[in-house]
């Protein structure tokens, strides 16, 4: 089983991307995320009349594709006619040679435009998120993270709920999240601090939100996690334009500009 992509095409061209597997040659299953493989597609338009390319790694042999006002194609690279200019949700299930490819329409999206009015459309269709061109480092950090959290909504409840394995010496501990004041990622390695700094088995902060979604937990930079519980207070430095957090411990923590906002918000500070 094999997902694919969709986009959402609009008489602007709106596009969105998928962090996806896609087909692999000769394996029925999902190639893993880091092979490389994607099931997707291009598009151009002139007018209301729309030229779709599939460009699916594997070789796919079969296509199936809706176009979102009732018509299909079953034809690789179609062209199709839009009576009208308005909102279309595009699929494309590509079969792959040991088997069909599965349609997964609650797959996360995310859209990129360069024009801040196209917002809308992408929400009424349950977009994760909405980038706007230029696209900062910081905010597509964002943006993937809340891809992998809206994945994780569906993974198998934790063994030991508001507990978590770290490594320490040859062994393991379960460690409290109620003990843990904040979690940093380093070189693709997430810290928990407890007092002491331990290494958990997570490679993203993304995972950490992913695996307690209900602990409200805050991202105050991108490599910072913090649990609203530990803050003590902030305080501003640098005349103003650098905000700190104090947490329980005597620990400090610089947040970004960017989640300030939200940081403030979240403590009742707005």
């Amino acid at each position: 089983m094999t997902p694919f992509s969709r986009i959402v095409f609009q008489a602007s061209f709106l596009a969105a991307f998928l962090l996806l597997p896609g087909c692999s040659a000769g394996n029925s299953a999902p190639a893993p995320p880091s092979s490389g493989f994607q099931s997707a597609f291009v598009y151009t338009g002139v007018g209301t009349r729309v030229s779709f390319t599939d460009t699916s790694a594997g070789g796919p042999n079969g296509w199936a594709w809706t176009f979102g006002d009732g018509a299909t194609s079953n034809l690789q690279n179609p062209v199709h006619s839009y009576s009208a200019a308005g909102s279309y949700q595009v699929t494309l299930a590509a079969s792959c040679p040991s088997g069909p490819a599965a349609l997964r329409p609650e797959l996360p999206v995310v859209f990129v435009s360069a024009h801040a009015e196209q917002a809308v459309g992408a929400f009424e269709v349950e977009a994760v998120d909405f980038l706007i061109k230029p696209v900062t480092t910081e905010r597509l950090v964002k943006a993937l993270d809340r891809v992998r959290q809206r994945l994780g909504r569906n993974r198998p409840a934790a063994a030991h709920p508001g507990r978590y394995p770290v490594f320490a010496g040859s062994g393991v501990l379960l460690l409290d999240l109620a003990r843990t004041g904040y979690f940093e990622v380093v070189d693709q390695v997430v810290w928990a601090v407890a007092g002491e700094r331990f290494r958990t088995r997570w490679k993203s902060l993304g995972e950490v939100v992913a695996n307690f979604p209900d602990a409200g937990l805050l991202r105050i930079h991108r490599h910072l996690l913090v649990r609203p519980e530990a803050i003590l207070g902030l305080r501003s430095t640098g005349g103003g334009t650098r905000v700190m957090v104090r947490l329980a411990g005597g620990a400090e923590l610089e947040a970004s500009r960017g989640a300030t906002p939200e940081l403030k918000e979240r403590l009742g500070l707005m």
